[in-house]
């Protein structure tokens, strides 16, 4: 059935909520850690709620009713593709809309590559096949999620290869890569690319030295911060396979927990010293720039 692939898809977006919504908290209001500890208890408390009552509502239901409930749920998850295709006209047509949401692949592409409309129906037919089989690979959970995406985007794009002229598989590659899901969750920024790159061509810096100076810190921060956005991921994974452990007692899982606080503690305070810095080397309208592309905060 399709029920347990939307619920299952539909946690780990949950997982990306809390992460979302702590992070969004700690930076408007400075929360201690203390507080940050107890944020996420109570978020996470109700995360865990919404998933024990899907399940209890579906121990109830008839195979009838389970068939409209899927709808339901189905429709739920169409609200989770707009925000994420509405997150992909954000990037330029990168990322998550590429490869989770199916639709509108060939219109991304068509200018780029000079696609026929035929072309263009073709690859979006492709694209929303393989919709279904990036869903499943992302709601088996386990693994790195990024390097799911990553395959999947790749798996598609040989896909779309034989559709396309000589010529026009000549720019795909490199258009392709360049709406690599890996490219934005890793430090890319929302534009995609190389952020190091970018950031350099915008500050126009004109003395070497200088230039070298702060090109050495851009990379320090941009390497924080893909190794920041990676530990969400690793403590999704962390907590499934804790939560599949019965034979953890307590005391064996506060420590666990304990060690993932104090990395995610470790990896915010190495960004945070990264960006602070990067901004004690660069003027104010330097960091306006940086700021505008993602690379500071």
């Amino acid at each position: 059935m399709m029920l347990p692939l939307l619920l299952s898809a539909f946690l780990m977006f949950q997982q990306d909520d809390v992460d979302r919504q702590i992070g969004r908290l700690k930076a408007r209001l400075d929360l201690t850690d203390e507080q940050e500890a107890k944020v996420r208890e109570i978020l996470k408390r109700e995360a865990d709620a919404k998933k024990e009552s899907k399940e209890k509502i579906l121990e109830v239901l008839t195979d009838e009713q389970k068939k409209k409930y899927e709808a339901r749920e189905a429709g739920a998850m169409g609200d989770v593709m707009k925000r994420f295709e509405g997150l992909g006209k954000e990037f330029e047509g990168l990322g998550h809309r590429v490869v989770l949401g199916g639709g509108g692949t060939g219109k991304q592409l068509q200018k780029e590559l000079e696609l026929s409309d035929e072309q263009v129906k073709k690859i979006d037919e492709l694209a929303a096949e393989h919709q279904a089989e990036s869903w499943k690979r992302m709601a088996e959970g386990g693994g790195d999620w990024t390097k799911k995406m990553d395959e999947d985007h790749a798996a598609l794009g040989e896909k779309i290869k034989p559709v396309l002229t000589d010529d026009q598989r000549k720019k795909f590659d490199d258009a392709w890569a360049q709406r690599s899901p890996g490219r934005w969750a890793q430090g890319g920024g929302s534009r995609g690319g190389d952020p190091v790159k970018r950031a350099m061509e915008a500050l126009k810096i004109p003395e070497p030295a200088d230039a070298a100076a702060v090109q050495e810190q851009v990379e320090k921060v941009v390497k924080a911060r893909k190794e920041l956005d990676g530990f969400s991921s690793k403590v999704g994974r962390r907590a499934r396979d804790l939560a599949k452990d019965d034979s953890l007692t307590e005391e064996a899982i506060e420590k666990a927990l304990h060690e993932l606080r104090a990395e995610r503690k470790a990896l915010e305070k190495s960004h945070g010293d990264a960006q602070r810095e990067l901004r004690a080397i660069i003027s104010f309208r330097q960091e306006l720039k940086l700021i505008d592309l993602d690379i500071l905060r």
